[in-house]
């Protein structure tokens, strides 16, 4: 997953954990890697 992510094993693993926050363009990557499209969401 990082690899095709492009990034570090912590990256992905603090993604798939839920702790911290991760910017658009990981997320963008996140999904273009698992083969997905990212949707934004806001609710208030």
């Amino acid at each position: 997953m990082a690899a095709r992510m492009g990034t570090t094993q912590s990256v992905v693993a603090r993604i798939e954990s839920g702790r911290g926050t991760s910017s658009m363009r990981t997320v963008q990557r996140f999904a273009s890697a698992v083969g997905a499209r990212d949707v934004v969401r806001m609710e208030f």
